[in-house]
């Protein structure tokens, strides 16, 4: 993936998370990825595992919100092999996340 393609996945990614959408979750994240929770004996897999552990950090905190603060990624690729994606892409991403106080 280009530099930019990369980017736009990352745009995506975030709306993902910021939305818990069902239909981002089946684009984005891959049926046989594997999350480990602390707590957990067992880990969660899949989109479906993913949207839990979202559910789990919007039940202690309903109104979060991720932002992107800086984005960098580096591409190297060997002898300048852009076009057989030969190489190596580094995604360095610094989020926040806010949340509004509902303490009483």
């Amino acid at each position: 993936m280009t530099a930019e393609t990369n980017k736009i996945v990352m745009s995506r990614f975030l709306e993902f998370i910021n939305t818990a959408s069902e239909s981002l979750a089946q684009e984005l994240i891959s049926p046989n990825a594997i999350f480990h929770v602390p707590g957990r004996p067992e880990p969660m897999r899949g989109p479906a595992g993913y949207l839990a552990i979202i559910g789990m950090m919007r039940g202690g905190f309903p109104d979060i919100q991720w932002t992107v603060e800086e984005m960098v990624i580096e591409e190297e690729f060997e002898d300048g092999v852009v076009a057989q994606g030969v190489g190596i892409v580094r995604i360095f991403i610094a989020v926040t996340a806010h949340n509004k106080n509902h303490c009483r």
